[in-house]
């Protein structure tokens, strides 16, 4: 299963050539932590794409503004659009999704008071 995808980042191109030199690009890096994909919006070329990293977010962002100097950020969230679902290494308190790193270094009832 594909690692869950903390930044999700939606850019409106000039162009569809510079869409597909995006896509393209983004699949000759071949990053696991970055998941890019073409549409189209209102006639005009679109590219959503999805990071695991802030890291990744920013190469991914330096790639499509590299690319495309006319390229516009539409939409950014945190939430996940284009992968599964978080995997098995979370457990959930009070609904939420907490890494099991985190849950080894604070005790568990301490983050249930936290939440």
């Amino acid at each position: 299963m594909p690692p869950h995808r903390s930044w999700s980042s939606t850019y409106r191109l000039s162009s569809e050539s510079r869409q597909q030199r995006i896509l393209r690009t983004v699949h000759r890096l071949d990053d696991p932590g970055i998941v890019a994909l073409g549409t189209t919006r209102d006639t005009r070329p679109a590219v959503v794409i999805e990071c695991s990293s802030a890291n990744a977010e920013f190469r991914a962002r330096r790639i499509v503004h590299t690319l495309d100097l006319l390229a516009e950020r539409i939409e950014t969230s945190r939430a996940s659009g284009l992968c599964a679902p978080e995997p098995p290494q979370s457990t959930h308190l009070a609904g939420l999704p907490i890494p099991r790193r985190l849950t080894r270094l604070v005790p568990t009832d301490r983050l249930r008071r936290l939440l």
